[in-house]
């Protein structure tokens, strides 16, 4: 058993530096703390659960990721959302004002109010199903809202 605890010991660790001197994985690093299975993966259905997911993941149209694929490179502290904010998940979800009549349906005023980090790791990291299922409903109605907006 000592030997086993030893190598999972020694995964996490491993697993946690690869997040930590990622690039690109910016967010998740804030949301994934232990090597768990989260809340929302169980209490959700599968639409809300993917929009949910990709947006933990950065696995999105966000021009936080899509400005690193041009081709020519924007730099990230440049990758901004029409409304002027660099168009992060944090911007996404707890900023942006295009987005702030479905927000204010679903996402309770604390988090919005003076917003910070710390606020959007809570909130993303809540294991309250209620809570669980508006922020992904949110998440799932701003993500098809942008795309409307979003001209190709």
């Amino acid at each position: 058993m000592y030997c086993l605890n030893i190598v999972l010991d020694n995964f996490k660790q491993a697993w946690w530096q690869k997040i930590c001197n990622s690039g690109t994985l910016c967010t998740y690093k804030y949301l994934k703390t232990s090597l768990s299975i989260e809340a929302y993966l169980d209490s959700l259905p599968k639409k809300l659960r993917k929009a949910m997911s990709q947006l933990r993941l950065s696995s999105h149209s966000l021009y936080v990721e899509t400005g690193r694929y041009t081709r020519q490179r924007i730099d990230r502290s440049q990758r901004y959302c029409t409304s002027q904010g660099i168009e992060d998940e944090f911007h996404f979800v707890i900023k942006c004002p295009i987005y702030k009549h479905k927000r204010k349906n679903c996402i309770k005023s604390f988090y919005i109010r003076r917003p910070s980090m710390q606020k959007f790791v809570e909130l993303m990291t809540l294991c309250n199903r209620t809570v669980i299922k508006n922020l992904s409903t949110y998440i799932c109605q701003a993500f098809v809202l942008r795309n409307s907006l979003i001209v190709t």
